[in-house]
């Protein structure tokens, strides 16, 4: 469950933001004209017009130059997959879960507790395969030490894609603890880290350019718009 509530997507095509621009009313150059006029000509035989979230994807991605790397990094519990799941829905881009790549590799019952780097070099592996086909990618993981980061920056650079640094933080460990205690997880099976394990775990600090969203008593809608303006920079 979520710790900041809900939120809905427009998927209407109605001046839907985006990383990189708007898609929906505010889409330009030819494939905003085309749909303009495509509107009007169904508008006019008054037929209702529903734009397909494939649709905006497909869109955005016509008009989209580089591929981006959206890597973002920061302690459990602070929101970064809440967040990371709105990016993806709203920028068009694929959402790689380091979580769900955990827990899908102990399931097969053959893997050890400590899985080291092996979910962070298969994710970086498929957030490649997918930057190389042009695809914008959400890399949604603790990023605690350097080699992982550097693992993530050597992906871009392999494959051309503009690296973003998105870490996540809650300033208020009253309320971090909060979450901690209190939060359930959605991937079955899936131990989460108590308090203790949480304050505990080693995090490097940064040698790096990247963008910071405070997420302590604040909305998740909100932070997920300022994400947005950040990466727009």
């Amino acid at each position: 469950m979520s710790p900041f509530g809900t939120n809905r997507i427009n998927r209407t095509g109605q001046m839907m933001s985006c990383c990189s621009g708007q898609i929906g009313n505010g889409v330009s150059g030819s494939s905003g004209r085309f749909l303009t006029r495509w509107r009007h000509s169904r508008s006019t035989h008054g037929a209702e017009i529903e734009l397909t979230w494939a649709s905006c994807i497909l869109l955005r991605k016509v008009e989209s130059a580089m591929a981006r790397l959206i890597a973002l990094a920061g302690l459990p519990g602070v929101g970064k997959s809440s967040i990371a799941q709105h990016l993806a829905r709203r920028c068009g881009a694929i959402w790689l879960r380091i979580d769900s790549m955990d827990q899908a590799i102990w399931a097969s019952g053959t893997a050890p507790k400590d899985l080291l780097d092996w979910s962070y070099r298969a994710a970086q592996a498929v957030a490649a395969d997918n930057l190389a086909l042009g695809w914008d990618i959400i890399a949604d993981c603790v990023n605690d030490c350097q080699q992982a980061r550097d693992g993530w920056e050597a992906i871009g650079q392999r494959t051309g894609a503009k690296v973003k640094w998105l870490e996540v933080v809650c300033s208020d460990p009253v309320e971090h603890r909060r979450r901690i205690e209190t939060r359930s997880s959605d991937i079955i099976g899936l131990a989460l880290p108590d308090w203790h394990a949480v304050v505990l775990r080693a995090y490097d600090d940064w040698n790096r350019d990247h963008f910071v969203v405070d997420t302590a008593h604040r909305n998740l809608d909100v932070c997920v718009d300022e994400a947005l303006d950040l990466l727009r920079r």
